[in-house]
């Protein structure tokens, strides 16, 4: 669509165009950079338009903030039950840590960590858990995805010999901890 003569006189950066999305609302006039201008031989140049930086908004141009804010962390996060169930967890850790690649060995904990938390989280909400409390913390760049987390449960069915050398390597160290104080 053609875009209004006042819509183009706004004062906007220099070496940009103005769009006309077709949609009513407040971002129907998008300003857009100039990106690079291919030459084609025989033929006139062709302009290519870069990122939208801005709109046009009642006659005044609207810059565009490149900050997100789902890409912003959280400002506090949960401690207290954290701390405590890892305080408790760190024997299992080496012990996942000795027999798994060390991200399955730190999803694992994350998702047992939150459980502990918050018992009834289904895996859908693991992921905003982790984010929210010192789990982040204590187990960074777990996969706490939802098909991260469905990828892992369907590993840990499926690999028997881990499970089994895990639970094996753990009953040993609980029966020595019980011969210690037998």
């Amino acid at each position: 669509m053609k875009v209004p003569e006042e819509i183009r006189k706004v004062k906007r950066p220099v070496n940009t165009i103005v769009e006309d999305s077709g949609r009513e609302g407040p971002k129907r006039y998008s300003v857009r950079q100039r990106g690079v201008v291919k030459y084609v031989p025989g033929k006139n140049p062709q302009p290519h338009n870069g990122k939208v930086i801005g709109h046009i908004i009642d006659y005044k141009f609207v810059p565009v903030e490149n900050t997100h804010p789902s890409d912003e962390a959280p400002k506090m996060l949960s401690y207290g039950s954290a701390a405590l169930a890892k305080s408790v967890c760190t024997d299992i850790v080496d012990d996942l840590l000795s027999i798994f690649d060390p991200t399955i060995a730190y999803s694992i904990m994350a998702l047992a960590l939150i459980r502990v938390i918050r018992p009834s989280t289904p895996l859908s909400r693991v992921s905003a858990h982790y984010y929210r409390t010192f789990t982040s913390v204590f187990f960074p760049g777990a996969s706490v995805s939802l098909n991260s987390l469905h990828k892992l449960v369907d590993y840990l069915g499926k690999s028997e010999d881990g499970r089994k050398t895990f639970f094996l390597k753990y009953l040993g160290t609980i029966c020595i901890f019980f011969n210690k104080t037998a």
